[in-house]
């Protein structure tokens, strides 16, 4: 049984206003109205946030295709997106040869990983060759925005990343041990990857909004370099100011 659940968007942005739309395609399962509204309501924020950093609203429309069960997700993804995502421990992805999200029902929450997918759906659109873990980072942080009574905020996930944050900060873990990791998605250092990208992107976005957005269209320009360009005294500082935010303050949760 295949079902299609389109979701249509509207932003008035100050600059541009335009209708965008996530066609999901829901193989041998279904989705709960208060995941369906979450989804839509990270679809809202997601367009915003991103056309703020390129100064242009996307005209595109996203794919997703989720399947009901876990073994669906591995068979389709090895037969059709050429990736085996038991390599890398993998839940879901993005898949830029077929430009779709692929997904399974069978996780612990899935409107957070559906909304970590769709943030590599809409980076990608943008740019093609962002840094892995800038772009993981940012779809780390994105995840856990929920959408409460007209209101955005952060879900409570974002505690358990900031006590592992600040344990691998206090440890001497750097954005120089990923970059050097040579393979982001390692089984063994992943989760070490993936919390000290969350941290560096959680801190320029809770501090200076504007520097992030700057270091994300540099990063598209020249990935290899694009934080020496953009941060004051490239990541010799960057660590140590994200080291101090997050033993001298509370990232807020909203």
């Amino acid at each position: 049984m295949i079902k299609t659940v389109i979701f249509c968007c509207c932003l008035c942005l100050n600059y541009i206003s335009s209708a965008q739309e996530v066609r999901i395609k829901l193989e041998n399962c279904t989705l709960e109205p208060a995941v369906l509204k979450q989804i839509k309501g990270s679809l809202t924020f997601q367009l915003d946030f991103y056309a703020g950093i390129f100064k242009d609203k996307t005209k595109n429309s996203f794919r997703a295709r989720v399947f009901g069960s876990k073994r669906e997700f591995l068979t389709y993804s090895k037969s059709k997106a050429d990736f085996n995502p038991l390599r890398t421990s993998a839940i879901a992805f993005y898949s830029p040869s077929l430009n779709e999200m692929i997904l399974h029902t069978e996780v612990d929450n899935f409107a957070s990983t559906f909304s970590h997918e769709l943030s590599h759906a809409i980076l990608h659109y943008y740019c093609k060759n962002t840094e892995t873990w800038l772009d993981e980072g940012i779809a780390d942080m994105l995840e856990d925005v929920i959408l409460t009574d007209s209101v955005y905020t952060f879900d409570s996930r974002r505690i358990e990343k900031v006590l592992s944050a600040k344990k691998l900060l206090q440890e001497g873990a750097s954005l120089q041990n990923v970059i050097d990791s040579g393979d982001f998605y390692n089984k063994t250092t992943s989760h070490r990857n993936y919390t000290l990208s969350w941290a560096v992107v959680a801190y320029l976005y809770e501090t200076d909004t504007r520097l992030l957005f700057s270091m994300i269209t540099a990063s598209c320009k020249n990935p290899d370099e694009f934080i020496d360009m953009t941060y004051p005294g490239g990541l010799s500082l960057l660590m140590p100011d994200v080291k101090s935010f997050f033993f001298n303050n509370k990232p807020s949760p909203d």
